[in-house]
This record gives C-alpha cells, structure tokens and sequence, in this order.
C-alpha cells in the first residue's frame, strides 16, 4: 500500500509527543544514575508546534497535499479529453470498402446441427499474432474482420484470414467490453471499474472516422447491445454505478437511464422488456442489495425487480416465458452461486439451481438446456426440463475463468478458451472432452477471460497478454 506524503504535516505533532514522553522516560531513568538529560530541545519543539497559526499552516497544507492527491486520481481514472480523441482518430482514420454485417447481441441459444462430434480430432493452430496491449472481452465479428478492443485503449480491426491489422480506432482509456457493429456503425464502452464519467463512442467504419458520444458517470465493461420494439431502436449501456442507460444509436442521446444497483452485466430485450443483474462493488460485499431487474422497453419504467443470493455480472438469457440469471461474486470469495429463473411479465419464481459454486459466465441455451461455466472453470450442463445437471466437466481448474463457451455447429462442438490451460472442444450431449491444444510453453497462454469466436469453421480467441489465435480442426 502506497501512503501519500500529505500525511507528513499531522503526523508530527503525535511524533513530536512521543519523543517528549520518551525524553522524559530517558531523564527519568538517568537521574537514578546521577545522570541530568536535557530534555529542552523536544519541549521547545512542542511549543513551537502547537502556536494557533503553526497548527493551522499545517491543516491547510495538509488539505492542499490531499486535495492535490485526490485531483490526481481523480484526472488518472477520467477518459480522455474528448478533442483529443477527435484529433487522434482524425490522424488514424482510413477508409474501407468492406462490407460489415451487424453483431449488435450475444446469441441467446445456439442453433443445433444434428450429426456426431468427430471422436478424433486434433487443434492446431492456423495463425497467431501479438497486440500492443492484451483484451479483457475478446473478439467481435463483423464481415472478414475482428474488431478486438484492449487495454491500450485503443479498438484493432484485424483481417480473419491472416491476422493482419487493417486500422485502429482510438478511445484512450481502457476497452474492457467486446465492440458493436450495427448499420455500418461501430458502438464501444471504455473503462475499468475505477474509471469515472466514461463515454460510449461511436465509429463509422465506411470512413473510419469518430462520430460522437455519450457519457455516464460510470464505466462500461458489459457489451453494449442494440435491441427493437415497435420500431424503437436503442443501445442499451450497462454503466456500474450509473446504472443502465438506453440511448438513441443514431443520435447518441439518452432515451432513459435506470439505476437499481451496480450495472456490468449486458441488457437482454424481449417482448417489450429489458432484462439485467446487478452486483456488488468491491469492498462493499455487506453495503448493497443484488437485484434481478425487469423494465419497460420504451421508457424504463421498473416491471419487476427480485433479490438474488450473489452478484449478477453477465448478461441474462430467455428460455421460453421465461428469462434466467447466473449468479456469482467476483471481488469476494463466496460458494454461493447457481442460476435463478422468472417469468419475464410477472416475476414470479420459476426454476433454481443451486450449483453451490460461483456461475460468473453468460449463459447459452441449447436443446432447451442451460451451458454455463464456473469460476474455476468447470463447463456445466443443466437440464431445466428434470430440474438437474446433465454433466459438468472439469477443464483447467483456475480460480479466476470468466470466459463463457461458443458452438460450432459445423463441427458440433462446444469450445471452450481456459484461463490458463489452452483451449478445449468438448461433446455437447455427453461433456467429454474431445480434444485439447495447449502451448508448449505455459506462460504463453495467460488470463484469457473471453470467449472464443467461430467464423467459417475457425475458432479465434484473444487473450489478457495480447495474443491473438486462430485455431482450426484437423483429422
């Protein structure tokens, strides 16, 4: 812990009173000898320190030294000045012909493909490549592009094919949340927990140019999602302490906000309804209440809202009438944790599932079960139809995965990024394990939080170190 210098003024006095007590111990003891201590120096020290005005120079230069210390952090956590983000991507920007195609949500289900899992497969690696800084969220998808924003604080557009770097859009602080492309259009969150006041921004990737912003009084780490009722479009913001925040995406102005707690879990729409979870902050496990939430889509106002057991930090999934929450504390060691469901109009409770573990992913449904993984990086599947887990397979047994898992249909696989053990396709009706690639080096495979992304039959993760892999199956 690092202890600023502005406590040096106050600090003196009580120093000086210990040396005055000290001193009068010392002369006590060598009186006894015969021995006279002078014990002036101390005692005119003490005089001089508590004069009116010495005493007040010192608290006003300590609040000078605390107020300066508290401006810095409070400059070091703030997104940067919006015209220096202007010139910068003025500097950056290049034009592009390409085609995006809109990946504007995180799928709900995954579309089964009938047909057996090969039992013989191997992972190899197509291509690899390093980013200047590394990638909390991962990738975003878009036509033959990735869109990867990291901690430099910058979005990097990568060719899928070959990894090769075709421009960077620049946002200055860190980009903690996977990018969103819709109508041509790219949308991004910035910040981490400590940062304040952060923006939304949005790009064209015709031009390549910043459009505008939108700015909370939080940060955005939960993906921004774009959702439509009754020819309504809005881009749902989840922004920690500022709550969640529905903003117009053509204009970049806020339609609503709704703040019920601690916001990082991503907004899931249906049927006229938003849906998301809250959480608690760090150092503050006993200051706050966790909520399931339930809003209108037009105009927010609350539907429903119901108390969860543990945090709620990953976007919610729809099952049926249904919409279910995973649960999990992240900042605080707790075994509670499980999946709770609600009927999305009225509520009321429906399924639990207590997995006496922290459920810290989003969840997916498949076949009409939940596929869920936990923090120690076990991938689960529960059934909701028996009401019990159908498997849950172990993987590298961390203590801190936070990547959720993707499906190849072609191949009929679950994959699944590890935090620390490399990557691994598991059979989706039975959990086993059906290949595994690690590198030969483990310190070459580091805190990958994000889950991998299949495009054309290749899988592509990005991990917290930057680097960036695009891995295909062999027979």
């Amino acid at each position: 812990m690092i202890i600023p210098k502005i406590i040096i003024p106050t600090v003196l006095i009580p120093f000086t009173l210990i040396s005055v007590v000290i001193s009068m111990i010392a002369s006590f003891i060598a009186s006894l000898f015969g021995v006279k201590l002078n014990t002036e120096g101390p005692r005119r020290l003490l005089e001089v320190l508590l004069k009116p005005r010495v005493v007040i120079f010192m608290v006003i230069s300590n609040l000078i030294f605390y107020g300066g210390y508290k401006g810095y952090v409070y400059f070091k956590n703030s997104p940067r000045l919006e015209s220096t983000i202007i010139k910068k991507n003025h500097q950056m920007a290049k034009a592009s012909d390409k085609l995006y195609s809109d990946d504007f949500d995180q799928p709900n289900a995954f579309a089964y493909q009938k047909g057996s899992p090969s039992l013989t497969h191997q992972i190899s690696v197509a291509w690899s490549r390093d980013l200047p800084k590394g990638s909390f969220a991962g990738a975003t998808s878009s036509g033959s592009s990735l869109f990867i924003g990291t901690e430099q604080g910058q979005v990097e557009e990568l060719e899928v094919t070959t990894g090769e770097t075709l421009r960077s859009f620049y946002v200055g602080t860190p980009v903690s949340s996977a990018p969103t492309i819709s109508a041509g259009f790219m949308y991004v969150g910035e910040g981490v927990h400590d940062t304040h006041h952060a923006r939304v921004y949005k790009f064209d990737l015709k031009t390549g140019h910043y459009v505008s912003s939108y700015e909370t009084k939080g940060h955005t780490e939960g993906r921004l999602i774009i959702s439509e009722w009754k020819g309504q479009k809005l881009l749902f913001a989840p922004a920690g302490v500022d709550g969640m925040h529905a903003i117009d995406p053509a204009t970049m102005k806020k339609v609503w906000q709704v703040n019920v707690g601690h916001t990082d879990s991503s907004a899931r729409s249906d049927s006229g309804l938003v849906f998301w979870g809250t959480g608690r902050e760090k150092h503050k496990e006993n200051e706050s209440k966790i909520w399931a939430v339930a809003v209108n889509f037009l105009d927010g106002t609350l539907k429903w809202k119901h108390e969860l057991p543990a945090s709620s930090w990953m976007q919610p999934v729809i099952v049926q009438n249904d919409v279910c929450f995973t649960t999990g504390e992240i900042y605080f060691k707790s075994d509670i944790g499980g999946i709770f469901c609600y009927d999305q109009q009225t509520g009321e409770p429906t399924t639990a599932f207590n997995a006496q573990t922290r459920i810290v992913s989003r969840p997916v449904l498949f076949k009409g079960d939940l596929i869920v993984t936990d923090f120690n990086g076990r991938v689960c599947r529960f059934s909701r139809l028996f009401g019990k887990v159908q498997w849950c397979t172990d993987t590298d047994g961390s203590e801190y995965s936070l990547a959720s898992v993707a499906y190849d249909p072609k191949e009929n696989v679950f994959v699944y990024p590890s935090q620390k053990d490399g990557l691994f396709s598991l059979d989706p009706e039975s959990g086993h394990i059906l290949s595994h690639w690690k590198p030969t080096e483990p310190e070459q495979w580091k805190k990958t939080y994000a889950p991998a992304v299949v495009v054309n039959g290749f899988w592509l993760t990005a991990d917290y170190s930057g680097k960036v892999r695009s891995f295909k199956i062999i027979r």
